[in-house]
């Protein structure tokens, strides 16, 4: 389950950015072409953040349709 190495490399980066300001509510995207599952990401970020100073902080992991581009825009396209 990469979905864990993922996530907590999000949370220690979030932690850092910390030191400098309060980070009450993170939220991430993932791309549906990404191969992440965003309901492990949520499960995950529950455990990486036990007893760190974003314990009990909501986290949000909405899908958002993968895509691809191009500088053209009229070259791109969804998935």
């Amino acid at each position: 389950m990469h979905e864990s190495g993922i996530t907590r490399s999000a949370v220690e980066a979030l932690l850092d950015a910390g030191e400098q300001s309060r980070t009450t509510r993170p939220e991430s995207e993932v791309d549906e072409l990404s191969g992440v599952v965003p309901d492990s990401v949520r499960f995950c970020f529950g455990l990486v953040v036990e007893g760190a100073a974003l314990d009990g902080a909501p986290s949000t992991s909405p899908s958002r349709p993968g895509g691809v581009g191009s500088a053209d825009p009229s070259s791109s396209w969804r998935t």
